[in-house]
């Protein structure tokens, strides 16, 4: 039926599939060739005693196949070789049937778990640099559109101008009915207390500060500007901790030793629109940079704590010669 090894030919036809080198490897010293598409098929299909092939197949390459005893079908199936052509030849068929189970099936576990934890839409997300909120705290409740980003940072920051601005301008009417010795005992206080907590910040330690972790995650009973809204109005105020230097007890004093209502306002509003901002820079150098600019701050978060302490014995060493 075949010739002798010495003169047996195979032939590998894929258009993908190195078969030739992993059959050289084996060391049969059966002679061996490879074509990768069917006009080189049809050149030297005449060379080869035993033709292993997938979808290069015609079955017009029965007649020039003079040598050809046997062919190894690499899939399952066969139908597309002709038995009334093959037949009358003596050439044998044989298939893969059962070779690929295994992959076949641990293939289809495969792509229905990712189906169900959604991976095709993560990975283009991650290409588009779209994230989404994390599972269990979606943005948005379910029912509800999606608000643009742009309009729910722009509530945020408005949230948070506004109640700084209200309550600075509280502050500075405050302090106007405190009168000017009541003020200076209180410039005393920060004093004392400031360059204290100046100090200890400065040399990198954390100082406990008296607030309130007022921000909430996004849930399903508020809607995207409900959420906005009340955080802007948490971090505006300066009750959120996520700060959280004995910094910012410097806006709140010094709106109050003003004693002035415009003063107060304009610096308690500069400061909540600056913190209130955060969603705009955290999103736009998301845009920009590989890397959350959250890390980036993180990592300086040693440096932020020195320089607020920098800031606050500045703060105190004023608030002491008011005082004086």
């Amino acid at each position: 039926m075949f010739p002798a090894k010495s003169d047996l030919t195979l032939c590998f036809a894929h258009v993908a599939y190195q078969f030739q080198s992993l059959f050289e490897h084996r060391g049969t010293g059966i002679k061996s060739f490879q074509v990768w598409n069917r006009g080189d098929l049809d050149a030297r299909i005449g060379e080869a005693d035993v033709l292993v092939i997938s979808g290069l197949w015609k079955n017009d390459l029965v007649a020039p196949a003079k040598k050809l005893r046997y062919i190894q079908s690499i899939g399952a199936g066969t139908d597309q070789f002709s038995r009334e052509l093959l037949t009358p030849r003596g050439i044998r068929l044989a298939s893969a049937r059962g070779v690929n189970a295994r992959a076949v099936s641990d293939h289809a576990i495969a792509l229905m778990l990712a189906l169900a934890r959604r991976l095709p839409e993560a990975r283009d997300n991650q290409a588009k640099r779209v994230w989404r909120d994390m599972i269990g705290n979606p943005a948005v409740p379910r029912g509800r559109r999606r608000r643009p980003w742009w309009v729910r940072a722009s509530m945020f920051t408005a949230a948070a101008t506004l109640t700084g601005g209200t309550l600075g301008a509280m502050l500075g009417a405050t302090g106007t009915l405190l009168g000017e010795p009541t003020r200076g005992q209180v410039a005393a206080a920060f004093a004392a207390v400031g360059l204290t907590a100046g100090a200890l910040e400065l040399v990198g330690r954390k100082v406990p500060l008296l607030q309130f972790n007022r921000e909430t995650a996004p849930n399903r009973t508020s809607g995207a500007l409900a959420w906005a809204a009340r955080n802007g109005v948490a971090l505006g105020s300066g009750v959120a901790t996520r700060i959280g230097f004995a910094a910012w007890y410097i806006v709140p004093v010094s709106a109050l030793l003003l004693g002035n209502t415009v003063f107060g306002a304009t610096i308690y509003g500069i400061y909540a629109f600056a913190r209130g901002s955060a969603p705009w820079i955290l999103i736009l150098s998301s845009h920009r940079t590989q890397q959350s600019v959250r890390y980036s701050l993180v990592r300086k978060w040693t440096v932020a704590r020195r320089a607020s302490g920098a800031v606050t014995l500045t703060a105190a060493v004023v608030a002491l010669l008011v005082a004086a």
